[in-house]
């Protein structure tokens, strides 16, 4: 007999394909592609409800790998998740997201519910930003905290209102202030 093997022989049935819902601390739900929109998202809800703090006011949205955000209000409840995935994919994997959205569905805020997100999956993340048009979140100047900064615009601004631009008496607590001459 020869070497060979009937090709027939060695094909596998086809799989369906696996759902992965990523969340929290590396964790992973396993889900059923057949299964509703509303179903689902309902099941992420009450597992994630435990574990990250989604508080049941919170509303929740999935990230597909492209960084696209799935929002279930805007699909029927019985649509299947296997609507979302790429055809002839085996598998893939979302992200759950706190979402918080303006009265025109623009996207305000989002939070990954799976940590390290941006470290975890920065392709994702990169697209989600890109995508969605998330607005970044404002951080302090280099080197200065919020606190900081707020300090020095408030003792500049009372320097002004005392009429002087190298030194004022802090109308709150009396003490002299020395703030420099601004730059000509």
């Amino acid at each position: 007999m020869s070497g060979s093997v009937d090709a027939a022989a060695t094909q596998t049935p086809a799989m369906s394909t696996a759902v992965h819902i990523k969340y929290g601390s590396s964790k992973v739900l396993v889900v059923n592609p057949n299964a509703g929109l509303a179903g689902t998202m309902d099941y992420i809800r009450s597992t994630l409800r435990g574990s990250s703090g989604l508080a049941d006011k919170d509303h929740v949205e999935l990230c597909d790998e492209g960084g696209k955000l799935i929002n279930p209000r805007d699909f029927p409840p019985m649509m299947l998740l296997s609507s979302f995935l790429k055809p002839g994919a085996d598998e893939a994997f979302f992200i759950p997201f706190r979402v918080d959205r303006d009265a025109n569905r623009a996207v305000l805020k989002v939070e990954a519910l799976l940590n390290d997100a941006d470290k975890l999956e920065p392709e994702v993340m990169q697209k989600l930003k890109k995508e969605n048009h998330v607005p970044r979140e404002k951080k302090p100047p280099r080197g200065e905290s919020a606190t900081v900064r707020h300090a020095h615009i408030s003792n500049h601004e009372e320097a002004i209102a005392a009429g002087s631009n190298n030194s004022a008496h802090s109308k709150r607590d009396g003490k002299k202030l020395n703030i420099p001459k601004a730059a000509k």
